[in-house]
């Protein structure tokens, strides 16, 4: 006997909600967020802190950001 009932069917009946769509909403979520701490660090955002004056201090700092973006989203939805 097939068993055709897969983990993504039984969100989808546990919760009513599309396991797609979702996964794409938080993709889009993901993506707006990440274009949006871009922006805020660009324009304002590190203005205040010290970097080293190489591109290496400023690259440490946007991938601390972006780990701190990412350990929130996997919170969230995990």
């Amino acid at each position: 006997m097939a068993n055709d009932y897969t983990p993504v069917d039984a969100f989808q009946a546990a919760s009513g909600i599309n396991a797609t769509e979702l996964r794409t909403f938080l993709a889009i979520c993901f993506i707006a967020a990440l274009f949006f701490a871009y922006v805020w660090a660009i324009k304002k955002g590190f203005d205040g802190f010290h970097v080293d004056g190489d591109i290496f201090g400023y690259l440490k700092l946007v991938l601390k950001g972006a780990a701190i973006i990412i350990v929130v989203v996997i919170f969230f939805t995990y």
